[in-house]
């Protein structure tokens, strides 16, 4: 269900329900669709309360990145009004990156323990949402891996 933020003077008011927990895992991380409109679209919901404190989002891609550069590079198409803000720190502290070849079977045993990790510290009870921002013939690779290892 899509749900609105409206603006009215000073006041900001927000139309819709809060998302339960979750860890949002975002295959293709580095890529432009991420960077130009997930990670803007899923701040905005951080901004309106929409996005609850207990999710987390883990991005995955080829690129070899620290989380600190990973938060950095897709937190550059925010706009500069909101750069500076709490509520884009907030955000920024929930940004994880795991660099990891699609194709590499070990990978997704690594991702498993790392969406452990961050289940366990956001207490997500194991809810979780994969988004695959990637080329379509990784699809069926990362679907089947990720369904293998997330069913054990």
């Amino acid at each position: 269900m899509a749900s609105a933020a409206v603006q009215s003077g000073s006041e900001q008011l927000s139309a819709g329900k809060v998302a339960g927990p979750c860890l949002l895992v975002l295959f293709g991380a580095s890529g432009d669709l991420t960077k130009r409109k997930l990670v803007p679209a899923l701040f905005n919901l951080a901004k309106v309360k929409l996005l609850p404190q207990n999710c987390a989002i883990l991005g995955v891609s080829f690129d070899d990145l620290s989380t600190e550069q990973f938060r950095e590079q897709v937190t550059s198409f925010l706009s500069p009004d909101d750069r500076s803000t709490d509520a884009v720190q907030d955000f920024k502290s929930r940004l994880y990156y795991q660099r990891g070849d699609f194709g590499d079977t070990a990978m997704y045993g690594s991702l498993e323990n790392r969406l452990r990790d961050l289940d366990q510290e956001y207490k997500t009870e194991s809810n979780y949402l994969f988004y695959l921002a990637t080329a379509p013939r990784f699809f069926g690779r990362i679907v089947q891996q990720a369904n293998i290892r997330i069913e054990n």
